[in-house]
């Protein structure tokens, strides 16, 4: 299996989908070696998947499932399971990357790697300096300076990795918003200063730590199919997820970077195909209710709220039928409207969820639910 770090992992979606890539003999063709994330209910979720990981495809022991169903803690079943435990601990680790953990941090990078010089670096410097929102956000706060804020530049440390480390193939992830994100007003937005990076890493002004004996250059290739004339500058490294059988418009920056020694290995662009509704993959979902925001929630006052619908002027105001009849329509449905089976929903809904799109991708049949699935307050 090909050796993957995962840093900046988040609760493991990048991993995730890495590690569901099976060879022709339903072997997996990459192993997570060692993941990094600071935030703790993020880890929690990195640590629980890679004790799953840790046993062959079916194998998973039924306490996995009580843990997802259950009010059982993941100390619970790490006590069952003490070897398996040890090594998901060893491979998820909560740390914060930056200068200070440096030494910390490569000294589990190399422990992971064990000698193995072709292996793929994954992950992306959190993205909340670079959103949209983030920016406006900052922009609210009194005296920010974005030259101060160590979120613009986290995309160092994962440059030092590189430097130090010289993966074959590394693929990093971030939001669009880091095309036009400019810390430094006098200077070109930062994205032109990682490719430049990310393409010699030993060649960084900001990058002292790296071996002497050993530097590497990097091809950067973009996977998206689009063509991006006229468009912003690294247009051409945005993928669209609905673009490729994703039931979600979820537009993100992804850059592959092939070392010098593999130049004849190019990946291919993906493919595009139709987009994918998302009622085929929340249509049979248990239904819920909204939470009822800044008063009393329950069911009862839920159920309240519809009902004083139609004594509403502005309802009574589009007449019998209103545009489209949409009036009609609205009282047949608030008439006939009852408490969703689940309510709120939860962590867990007990359910037989039927999906019409990549069951086997989004459904495990032994968990007999769902999770996650809960509605929130609006705001």
């Amino acid at each position: 299996m090909i050796p993957i770090i995962d840093i900046f992992a988040g609760p493991g979606g990048l991993g995730e989908g890495f590690s569901s890539l099976l060879n022709e003999f339903g072997e997996r063709t990459f192993k997570i070696k060692l993941s990094i994330e600071k935030e703790g209910h993020a880890h929690q979720t990195l640590l629980l998947r890679a004790f799953y990981r840790q046993f062959d495809q079916g194998a998973v022991p039924d306490e996995y499932y009580e843990v997802l169903r259950t009010g059982k803690t993941i100390d619970d079943l790490f006590a069952l399971y003490p070897s398996q435990s040890a090594k998901a601990k060893a491979e998820a680790v909560q740390e914060t990357l930056g200068p200070d953990s440096w030494q910390r941090v490569s000294s589990k990078i190399e422990h992971a790697l064990h000698g193995e010089s072709d292996w793929l670096l994954i992950g992306g410097p959190p993205c909340q300096a670079y959103s949209i929102v983030g920016r406006s956000r900052n922009k609210s706060k009194k005296n920010y300076e974005p030259l101060k804020d160590d979120k613009h530049f986290l995309y160092r440390e994962y440059l030092r990795i590189i430097a130090s480390f010289w993966p074959a193939v590394f693929v990093m992830e971030n939001v669009k918003g880091l095309l036009s994100s400019k810390p430094d007003p006098k200077k070109d937005p930062i994205f032109a200063r990682i490719l430049v990076d990310l393409a010699a890493p030993a060649e960084s002004e900001d990058i002292t730590t790296i071996p002497a004996a050993r530097q590497h250059r990097y091809k950067l290739y973009s996977l998206s199919p689009r063509r991006t004339n006229g468009e912003p500058a690294g247009s051409e490294f945005i993928l669209r997820a609905e673009e490729h059988g994703v039931p979600q418009a979820r537009h993100r920056v992804i850059i592959v970077g092939v070392r010098d020694d593999f130049s004849d290995e190019i990946p291919d662009s993906l493919q595009k195909c139709p987009p994918v509704a998302i009622s085929k993959v929340l249509k049979q979902m248990p239904a819920l209710r909204g939470r009822i925001t800044d008063l009393e929630d329950s069911d009862a006052a839920w159920l309240d709220i519809f009902s004083e619908i139609e004594d509403r002027r502005w309802f009574k105001s589009m007449g019998k039928f209103g545009p489209y009849g949409i009036t009609e329509v609205a009282t047949r449905v608030l008439r006939g409207l009852t408490v969703p089976a689940a309510k709120r929903g939860g962590e867990f809904v007990a359910c037989i969820p039927g999906i019409g799109y990549l069951a086997d991708w989004f459904l495990d049949s032994r968990l007999h639910g769902v999770c996650n699935h809960s509605s929130r307050a609006g705001k």
